[in-house]
């Protein structure tokens, strides 16, 4: 019994030293003035590694810049209904994702 809360003990502890290491290196390499980040993920079709594209540009944008006026911008390219509504649901969780069409894109682009 002893060894197993002995390894459950050591597990948590590589876990925490592991979270504490991911903060500090946040912490140093986070851009020091308000950057603004655009990440854009086209999506067409039936994509079915949609949710992983979208949760990994999530993830990139957390090592480039922490604040400011970041956001990724899901590109809907004729997407089929179940892709739109893994993006529908990926936006409502994280608030710096944006669903828009290539119209809009092309007016964001123009200002």
């Amino acid at each position: 019994m002893t060894a197993i809360s002995t390894a459950i003990l050591i597990i948590f502890a590589v876990m925490g030293i592991i979270y504490c290491v991911r903060e500090i290196t946040y912490f140093l390499y986070k851009n020091k003035n308000n950057c603004s980040i655009i990440i854009v993920t086209p999506l067409e079709g039936e994509n079915q590694n949609a949710e992983f594209i979208l949760r990994g540009a999530a993830s990139r944008l957390r090592w480039f810049c922490r604040g400011g006026k970041d956001c990724i911008l899901c590109l809907d390219c004729d997407m089929d209904e179940e892709t739109e509504n893994i993006c529908k649901a990926l936006c409502k969780e994280y608030g710096f994702i944006r669903m828009i069409k290539k119209t809009e894109l092309i007016h964001l682009l123009n200002e």
